[in-house]
């Protein structure tokens, strides 16, 4: 097991996502506690990101300006998808856990678009 697990701490972060879901498949059957385990790997991505900028900014780099202005402009338009993905999901009769599966997913795309946009240059 030790080895597996140094195998998938080597390897490219898609190459790693895959073999995690494919050596340790997830037994979360409750739809509740699928998404708070969601909610924590975005918070967890999300702090991923904080220190990225933060490392960028103290850096003195060219672009930490920007990325201090693009930090603060691209919060309110993703919590206002979210926010209407999970309406229209709600007002189509999904249940509650779908909708806000729904609001994490997107929050986490944008995460994950920053992580890779900060891990890139």
């Amino acid at each position: 097991m030790a080895r597996l697990k140094t195998i998938v701490v080597r390897a490219t972060a898609r190459t790693r996502r895959r073999l995690t879901k494919a050596l340790f498949p997830s037994r979360i059957r409750s739809p509740w506690a699928a998404l708070a385990f969601d909610a924590v790997k975005l918070g967890l991505e999300a702090q991923h990101v904080i220190a990225l900028r933060i490392a960028k900014i103290a850096s003195g780099h060219r672009e930490s300006s920007a990325e201090v202005k693009r930090m603060i402009a691209e919060k309110p338009p993703a919590f206002a998808k979210a926010q209407t993905q999970m309406t229209i999901a709600l007002s189509q009769g999904a249940k509650e856990h779908v909708a806000a599966r729904k609001a994490v997913r997107i929050l986490t795309k944008t995460v994950r678009a920053n992580r890779r946009r900060l891990t890139r240059g």
